[in-house]
C-alpha cells in the first residue's frame, strides 16, 4: 500500500477574493461568500423599516472569490398586504446547468403565495421552494394579518445538477405593510431617532431617505436595502484529511481595514475614513485543528450608524489546515475619533473546538471625517 508523503498531506490554504458590484440604495448591506473546494459564498442583506418602491441594490457586502453572482430584484420591495410583486433575478457568470429554490426569512403574521397562470400555492418560510423558472421572474402575494410592518428577507438559490447543497445565492428586503393595523402617532418630535412626516427626500446625517408612494412611513437612519450574492471560487487541488477523532480549532483574525470599490477591489489605509463611498475591513477564518469543522457561522460588530451586528448565514465546513478570506464592506460610517470592529465566530459555540478564545478579535480604529 502506497503511504502518502508529509507532502500530499498537507492541507493547502485556500484564500479566496471577492467581486460584487452592489445595487445602489439605503443603507447597509452585505454579501457573504463561502468556503470549502466547491466554493459557497452568501451575503447578508440588512432589513429596512423603510424600502422604497422601485428595486434598488445595496451598500454592504461581504466578498470573496470570481464574479458569479445572482441580482435579485423585487417590484414593488415596499408593497401592500395581498398586493403582487414581481420578483426577477439575473444569475451572471454561470459555469454549469442546475435548478433554482426561492426562500423567505419566517416574520410574526406572514405568508406569502406563489401565483402563476396555473396554480396559486402557499410557500412556507425557511423552507425552499421549488418554482418552474421559465423567465427567471416569479410573481407572489404577500399576506400580512397581525401587524403594520414586516421586514422578510426573499433569495434566490441556485443549485447544480447531481449537488443538495446551494452553490449560489441572491436576496433582499421585501417589506410588507398592511394599513389596518397602522399606528396614529408614527412619529413624535421628542423621538430623536424619527423624522417628522414632512422631512425632504434627499440626505439627512448621511443618511439616505426615500419617501415611498402610497401609505406614509416616517423615515429613519436605519440600514437599508442590500442585495447577497454567493460567489464560486476557483478550486485549488488540496489534500482534505480530517481525523475523525481528532478536535476542530477555528480562529479569526482581521487583515488590514481600508475601502472598497463596487468591483470588490479593496484599499488598504490605517483609519477609516468617512469620506470613502464604501469602508472596509478584511478578515480570515482558518482552520487550526485535527477535524473539519462542520458548518459555522459568524458576526461582524461595525462602526455604523446606527449600530448594526451582521450575521452570516451557515459557513461550508472547513477541514484541518484551510482557511477563508472576507472582505466586508459598510457605509454610514459613525461619527467620532475612534471606534472597534469586532468579529466573532461560532457564538453559540456549536462546534467543538481545541481552543474558544481565538474565536473573536476586536480591534480598535480611528476614524477620521
Amino acid at each position: 500500500m502506497n503511504t502518502p508523503t508529509p507532502e500530499q498531506n498537507k492541507p493547502t490554504t485556500k484564500a479566496r477574493d471577492v467581486t460584487f458590484k452592489a445595487l445602489a440604495g439605503v443603507g447597509l448591506a452585505v454579501i457573504l461568500v463561502a468556503l470549502g473546494w466547491v466554493g459557497i459564498a452568501f451575503a447578508k442583506r440588512v432589513p429596512s423599516a423603510l424600502a422604497t418602491a422601485s428595486a434598488a441594490l445595496s451598500d454592504i457586502t461581504l466578498f470573496t472569490g470570481s464574479s458569479e453572482k445572482i441580482l435579485l430584484a423585487a417590484a414593488p420591495d415596499t408593497v401592500q398586504t395581498e398586493e403582487t410583486v414581481s420578483v426577477s433575478f439575473e444569475h451572471l457568470d454561470k459555469d454549469e446547468d442546475g435548478s433554482y429554490t426561492f426562500t423567505y426569512d419566517c416574520k410574526e403574521g406572514l405568508l406569502l403565495e406563489y401565483v402563476s397562470d396555473t396554480k396559486n400555492e402557499f410557500i412556507f418560510c425557511n423552507t425552499g421552494y421549488n418554482f418552474i423558472n421559465r423567465d427567471n421572474t416569479l410573481t407572489l402575494r404577500p399576506i400580512l394579518d397581525s401587524q403594520y410592518l414586516a421586514e422578510t428577507q426573499i433569495a434566490i438559490n441556485f443549485i447544480p445538477n447531481g449537488s443538495e447543497n446551494v452553490d449560489v445565492t441572491g436576496e433582499r428586503t421585501l417589506v410588507v405593510l398592511n394599513d389596518e393595523f397602522k399606528p396614529e402617532d408614527t412619529a413624535t418630535s421628542s423621538d430623536p431617532t424619527m423624522l417628522g412626516p414632512e422631512a425632504p427626500e434627499g440626505e439627512v446625517d448621511g443618511v439616505s431617505l426615500v419617501v415611498p408612494e402610497g401609505p406614509q412611513v416616517p423615515p429613519t437612519p436605519t440600514p437599508g436595502n442590500q442585495t447577497v450574492e454567493t460567489f464560486n471560487n476557483p478550486e485549488t487541488p488540496t489534500t482534505r484529511v480530517s481525523d475523525p477523532n481528532g478536535t476542530a480549532d477555528l480562529v479569526v483574525r482581521i487583515i488590514a481595514i481600508g475601502s472598497v470599490d463596487d468591483n470588490g477591489n479593496f484599499t488598504e489605509k490605517d483609519f477609516i475614513d468617512r469620506d470613502d463611498k464604501r469602508s472596509a475591513v478584511k478578515f480570515e477564518v482558518e482552520n487550526l485543528g485535527t477535524k473539519e469543522t462542520g458548518s459555522w457561522d459568524f458576526e461582524a460588530k461595525l462602526p455604523t450608524r446606527p449600530s448594526y451586528t451582521f450575521k452570516s448565514r451557515s459557513q461550508d465546513s472547513l477541514f484541518p489546515g484551510e482557511k477563508i478570506d472576507y472582505t466586508l464592506g459598510f457605509d454610514r460610517v459613525k461619527s467620532g475619533d475612534t471606534s472597534t470592529i469586532r468579529i466573532t465566530i461560532d457564538e453559540d459555540d456549536d462546534i467543538v473546538e481545541l481552543e474558544e478564545d481565538n474565536n473573536e478579535i476586536e480591534i480598535s480604529v480611528e476614524i477620521r471625517n
